[in-house]
């Protein structure tokens, strides 16, 4: 769940920096769809964990765009870059592998201890 909730902050982050950074409006524009792309699919990821990997192609088209967009600030293509690089790497952590499973025969009731 952890890497849902730093999906969640990259993706707010996404949005604020539409605003605070020099994006063109085809940049903003794409920054804001992806941002709550991210978000959406970060959310629901945490009941699906396969979806992850819709993030991971997000994230490569977020970093090709930093790359590609004509007129885009130099702030605005390193912030935009640098957040695609972190959730492409929060994209390849399974949440199954943040919640190890139990060992065996540790579930179930346990018998009453013994005084």
């Amino acid at each position: 769940m952890q890497v849902v909730y730093l999906d969640l902050v990259l993706a707010a982050w996404l949005l604020v920096s539409v605003f605070a950074l020099g994006h063109t409006p085809v940049s903003a524009t794409v920054n804001l769809l992806g941002a709550i792309a991210v978000g959406a699919v970060a959310w629901f990821s945490s009941k699906k964990p396969t979806l992850r990997f819709v993030n991971t192609a997000l994230t490569l088209f977020l970093a090709a765009l930093a790359v590609l967009l004509p007129s885009l600030s130099a702030a605005a293509r390193i912030n935009t870059a640098v957040v695609a690089l972190v959730l492409l790497a929060l994209s390849a952590v399974s949440p199954v592998h943040l919640h190890p499973a139990e060992p065996a025969g540790t579930s179930g009731p346990r018998p009453p201890a013994a005084d």
